[in-house]
């Protein structure tokens, strides 16, 4: 499994949370300069606001990453300092010791 994590402002991750809630499609993407290496199933993690938020599950890999606004958990992952692109230093480790 190669979860990958992106840093964006808290607005943008708002809107990624909500996004197409109330309507029957619940589809997000992200788009990326270059495509990490990611698959069907991996965590998507979000940072904003200098702290990990949370994820949500990758649903397809394209051109884009696309994901379901519906499968976000909300997961205090630490702190995380502002990055460009993507990562794959996520806190996945500390989410395996509490589940």
């Amino acid at each position: 499994m190669t979860d990958i994590g992106v840093y964006c402002r808290k607005e943008v991750l708002e809107h990624k949370q909500t996004d197409g809630k109330g309507s029957e499609d619940m589809e997000c993407y992200w788009e990326f300069a270059q495509l990490p290496n990611v698959e069907k199933g991996d965590l998507f993690w979000f940072a904003s606001e200098g702290r990990w938020q949370g994820f949500f599950v990758v649903k397809e890999v394209s051109d884009v990453v696309t994901f379901d606004s519906e499968s976000w958990v909300s997961f205090d992952g630490g702190p995380r300092k502002p990055l460009q692109g993507f990562t794959y230093k996520v806190p996945r480790n500390e989410l395996r010791s509490v589940g």
